[in-house]
């Protein structure tokens, strides 16, 4: 699983975020960006992130 994926879909599980709205500085960049999108995280990710610290506990994950 790609740490773009995940850095990608972590702001949306905000309840304040509506969407995201990554850059492009190629033209392969915004397909990546969709498929980065698309690709499943597994939720045990989420929870070995904040275990190592990564991300607060409280923080709101998809």
């Amino acid at each position: 699983m790609p740490l773009a994926a995940a850095a990608l879909q972590f702001p949306l599980a905000h309840p304040a975020v509506a969407t995201v709205i990554p850059g492009a500085k190629s033209p392969h960049e915004p397909v990546s960006n969709r498929r980065n999108l698309d690709t499943e995280v597994p939720g045990d990710i989420w929870r070995r992130f904040k275990q190592e610290g990564l991300l607060d506990g409280n923080a709101p994950t998809p």
